[in-house]
């Protein structure tokens, strides 16, 4: 990640303590005038971030205790430089805020879940837990508009584990073991069954398509796994028989 070597971080708060501040100074337009930038963040996320007399107000999701900010560049082919306000969450939920100052107004360029990777080409990469895998999220800056676009593919490759920004270990396949029988199928549909997974096997995890767009919460992810059969079938098993039909599946404990 490319990051400004000016940042400030907001240390853990008791819960009685009074909210945090932080300040900075950074030319974020490319104009060669820096801004001074506040920061105010209380221990329920709520924030509030100024540039000069402009002044935005929000709240960082799954707020765990401590919020850091911190300039970074998106794009080093542009001229601006990006404000990201950070919380690791509760339990290792990352979510960040990102705004750009255009010279006028502070624009909430996106709210993100997930850890962030950001190699500086105007593109954003966001891997957030799923309960057993980690989901790839693509994000890429809009000239115009100052926000980031999403690129949502039609599925997502099934990994286990994270692939942060400085680690270099490829994250494994997803395997588990059915605890009872079901079906999965040719299409992601119920019209043509392919096979009756049995109880007992193994079977590898390869892919997710949701029927929905956003899901944070495992139980609540509608779509389709695409699965290989220990007898070396390809097909699709619905989320919810998935999720409740096989065990052993590396949740993140």
């Amino acid at each position: 990640m490319t990051i400004l070597p000016l940042l400030a971080s907001l240390a853990a708060m008791s819960p009685t303590s009074c909210p945090q501040e932080a300040l900075l100074t950074v030319d974020l337009n490319g104009d060669g005038k820096p801004e001074i930038v506040r920061f105010e963040c209380d221990d329920d996320g709520v924030y509030k971030l100024s540039v000069g007399s402009k002044e935005v107000r929000g709240e960082l999701p799954a707020f765990g205790g401590s919020c850091k900010i911190q300039a970074i560049d998106l794009d080093r082919s542009d001229r601006f430089k990006e404000l990201q306000l950070h919380t690791d969450g509760p339990s290792d939920d990352p979510a960040d805020h990102l705004y750009r100052w255009d010279g006028q107004t502070l624009i909430l360029m996106a709210e993100l879940t997930g850890w962030l990777r950001v190699p500086g080409n105007g593109i954003v990469y966001t891997d957030a837990h799923r309960g057993f895998w980690t989901q790839t999220d693509k994000y890429v800056v809009n000239a115009k508009t100052h926000r980031l676009d999403t690129i949502r593919p039609e599925m997502y490759f099934m990994q286990s584990g994270v692939l942060e920004a400085e680690d270099e270990e490829v994250p494994g396949p997803v395997r588990g073991t059915v605890s009872r029988g079901f079906p999965i199928y040719c299409e992601r549909n119920r019209t043509r069954p392919l096979a009756t997974l049995a109880e007992g096997s193994r079977i590898q995890v390869l892919a997710f398509a949701p029927t929905t767009g956003v899901f944070n919460n495992l139980y609540e992810q509608k779509g389709w796994y695409l699965v290989r059969s220990q007898t070396g079938l390809l097909g699709w098993a619905h989320a919810d028989e998935l999720i409740e039909r096989v065990h052993d599946l590396p949740f993140a404990g």
